[in-house]
């Protein structure tokens, strides 16, 4: 079994997996039958997100020791690592045409990467939120929301740097986000 809190879970962009991460790995499963088609053993640390890419083939896996890692669903193999994190990876998000992955940590450190290449192209930190907790791509690709740890909510335009800081609304964590 998988052991330990589920931390997120995730559909693939057909419908027919499940991605699952938990304080002890990632795992695929297929969402229909249940069955277990691929566990995505990187780092030996809790996972803190996983997230499908746009055409389905490709999961993206955030781990507590602030590494990312991009795997091949069907085999399995780690396609690429994504370095330069120091904190734990709470939320990370491919943009709608899959050529950008945004990631978020514990120290509120957030980044844009090349998923073709593995390097960082846009970074800001926000240590106003005590960490990143969710983020998501804007429907065209040009800002990246993200909630924080105190409540907060923010929308970085990472072109051009600007970051419209929203008023918390209640108190607690934003957990999740979906556009």
């Amino acid at each position: 079994g998988m052991g330990g809190r589920v931390n997120k879970i995730r559909f693939s962009p057909n419908g027919k997996l499940i991605g699952v991460s938990t304080d002890y790995g990632a795992f695929i499963f297929d969402a229909d039958a249940g069955n277990l088609v691929n566990a995505l053993h990187g780092s030996s640390c809790e996972v803190g997100d996983i997230r499908f890419d746009p055409n389905g083939r490709n999961v993206v896996v955030g781990y507590g020791d602030g590494n990312i890692q991009l795997w091949d669903i069907e085999s399995g193999a780690s396609i690429r690592t994504f370095d330069g994190l120091n904190s734990a990876v709470r939320s990370i998000g491919f943009s709608p045409d899959g050529r950008l992955l945004a990631s978020g940590d514990n120290a509120g450190l957030l980044k844009i990467w090349d998923v073709s290449t593995g390097d960082p192209i846009h970074s800001t930190v926000n240590s106003n939120m005590r960490g990143v907790i969710a983020l998501a791509f804007s429907p065209n690709g040009q800002a990246v929301w993200v909630g924080g740890r105190n409540s907060s909510l923010m929308k970085w335009e990472y072109e051009t740097g600007t970051e419209t800081q929203y008023p918390p609304v209640y108190s607690g964590q934003v957990r999740d986000l979906a556009l």
